[in-house]
């Protein structure tokens, strides 16, 4: 299939994909120099942001703090395997 069929049937399965630990498509357009835009939903806290004001004030992670952060990721990937889509940038 021409590379613009396989963008939008990889973007359509993402668009349906909803689950409170994995962000949200929104759409994608080319730009005037055709590159690939894609629009994703905000986030306003990322685990490396998080990773690096811990490490900026000198606090390492509570060992709950690091169980929830590693159940967060699981319930995520979990939910992609079970609608049967792989995912390689975690």
């Amino acid at each position: 299939p021409s590379e613009e069929r396989r963008i939008r049937y990889e973007f359509a399965i993402h668009m349906n994909v909803n689950h409170p630990g994995l962000i949200r498509y929104k759409g994608y357009f080319y730009n005037t120099d055709g590159h690939l835009c894609i629009m994703i939903e905000k986030s306003w806290e990322t685990l490396l942001n998080w990773i690096n004001s811990q490490k900026e004030k000198g606090e390492p992670f509570t060992e709950l703090e690091l169980w929830n952060i590693f159940i967060q990721i699981a319930q995520g990937v979990s939910h992609l395997n079970k609608n049967r889509i792989i995912h390689i940038d975690l």
